[in-house]
């Protein structure tokens, strides 16, 4: 499964404008739909990967939720989730 997003380095409270892809069959659990353009709402904390991968789960996933989250892991990923902050090219 491959999940790739483009951030913006925002303040902490702001919106956060993210694209993200889904690949090698992941994008069967959204509708097929491969790239997904959304706002990520603002928070006190910046966001990190798990609250991105929550925050799919909740707002995103069409199907299948056990495919997609086990637990604290990814499917198809062996180590945990990591916890750093989302940080990249301003969009």
């Amino acid at each position: 499964m491959g999940v790739s997003c483009e951030l913006g380095f925002l303040n902490m409270a702001a919106p956060l404008s993210v694209e993200v892809e889904f690949g090698g069959g992941a994008e069967l659990l959204f509708d097929g739909v491969k790239k997904h353009q959304v706002t990520l709402p603002g928070q006190e904390e910046p966001w990190d990967i798990r609250n991105l991968l929550v925050w799919i789960k909740k707002n995103l996933l069409k199907e299948r939720p056990e495919l997609f989250i086990q637990g604290d892991s990814v499917f198809g990923l062996s180590a945990p989730l990591p916890e750093r902050s989302l940080t990249g090219t301003s969009t």
